[in-house]
């Protein structure tokens, strides 16, 4: 099993759950600010650290 698998399994097993819950008790039909609201929330409760809608710079490169 490769390294890096092995080091973001744990957190993405938490997310995953974290979704799994907020789905359970919000249910379906909100607006997506408030699921992710609430999945924010959650996965802090689990102990996670978070940032929302954080803006990354991609450079992509352009032949026009």
């Amino acid at each position: 099993m490769h390294p890096v698998f092995q080091k973001a399994s744990a957190p993405t097993e938490t997310i995953i759950a974290a979704g799994i819950e907020v789905h359970r008790d919000k249910g379906t039909g909100l607006i997506e600010p408030i699921y992710e609201w609430c999945l924010l929330k959650e996965t802090g409760l689990r102990g996670l650290a978070r940032v929302s809608q954080k803006s990354v710079m991609i450079e992509y490169p352009c032949s026009l």
